[in-house]
């Protein structure tokens, strides 16, 4: 099976420490592309500490994170924890938080062991997990776990993970943009004559006609529309109706496809090429919009942008997807990144 973890906390230096305006106590820096808010004379630039990406959820009962009890505390599977959120202080947009490295030295040292077998991230040793809302599909409808071995699971690198460099440097006319659809994640696979659902961790089960996944795949005649392109499998967004919070307010039950898969000598091989003429109901595609050649240009284009599903309502992001389906190390090898709207992310409060 494909590991899909998604790494939250890890090592780095903070730099580019700047002033808020209005602020006396605050300051802030970056950390790779995210920027987090912090007190004002605790960090130097390059100072190295350990940045916590958004998401992470941040177990209370960890002496270094029990203060952050006070702000919020959500129960996960019977332990409590308090969930990093973007935020605005000031009027300056946080996301994340850091810690002095030698906060956490025994834990830095114990990642960084030779031959001593653990394999312990720093998000184990220190108890973070990654929270996910609840499923929206009933727990009734669940049939097991993952099951495509040769297919990841949905899934794209942010733009602060990467860097300027690495944009200037594959800015070559091979990347599309396409809408962010806020829903639930979906998989069809095509298992011979049968097609088989996913949520974005489980399998689901298929006989309930009326079910929002199957259905959606029988108005869309999913089946015939991936046999005619030879797709063995297609991801997307569903969207609509009671799913996830229905941020973009549309009505009915739709589903937005952003890639499609063929299994080839039993390994995947990306058709996103070949998605525009399918006949598959697609992601939108951004027209006219330039590659950003740095994180901030890439933020500031998803920032206040509109839904092209709904207009009236603030799109998520931007997905950029490699046209050639060419993988690279700072995209965790897969062929799409993605910019996420920070005024959006406060907007919802996610």
């Amino acid at each position: 099976m494909l590991n899909d973890a998604r790494v939250l906390a890890t090592v780095g230096t903070i730099e580019k420490l700047r002033p808020i305006p209005d602020a006396d106590t605050i300051e802030v820096g970056t950390v790779r592309g995210w920027d987090v808010v912090v007190k004002k004379g605790e960090y130097h630039d390059g100072d190295p500490v350990v940045y916590i990406e958004p998401d992470a959820a941040l177990p209370l009962d960890n002496p270094v994170f029990s203060f952050l009890g006070a702000r919020s505390s959500k129960k996960i599977d019977d332990g409590d924890y308090h969930v990093l959120r973007t935020a605005r202080l000031r009027g300056q947009v946080s996301q994340g938080i850091v810690f002095p490295a030698a906060t956490f030295a025994d834990a830095i040292a114990a990642t960084q062991e030779e031959g001593s077998g653990s394999g312990a991230s720093l998000d184990e040793l220190l108890g973070i997990i990654l929270y996910e809302p609840p499923q929206p599909i009933a727990n009734a409808n669940l049939k097991g776990p993952w099951p495509i071995a040769w297919l990841r699971k949905t899934d794209a690198e942010r733009v602060q993970n990467i860097s300027d460099d690495f944009l200037v440097r594959v800015d070559d006319g091979l990347w599309i943009p396409t809408e962010k659809i806020d829903g639930s994640s979906i998989t069809y696979w095509l298992d011979g004559d049968d097609l088989r659902v996913c949520s974005r961790n489980y399998e689901l089960k298929t006989d309930d006609l009326g079910a929002t996944p199957v259905a959606v795949a029988a108005h869309y005649d999913l089946i015939a529309l991936m046999r005619r392109n030879g797709f063995d499998a297609i991801q997307g967004e569903l969207y609509g109706d009671n799913v996830n919070g229905n941020r973009l307010k549309a009505h009915g039950h739709h589903v937005a496809v952003f890639a499609a898969w063929s299994l080839e000598d039993g390994r995947a091989r990306s058709r996103f090429a070949d998605l525009a003429e399918s006949g598959l109901p697609l992601a939108p595609v951004i027209e006219g919009l330039p590659f950003p050649t740095t994180v901030t240009q890439a933020l500031e284009q998803a920032d206040g942008m509109k839904s092209l599903v709904n207009p009236k309502v603030l799109a998520e992001g931007i997905v950029w997807h490699r046209v050639d389906g060419a993988g690279y190390e700072e995209t965790d090898y897969r062929d799409v990144w993605k910019a996420v709207s920070p005024r959006y992310l406060i907007k919802h409060g996610l």
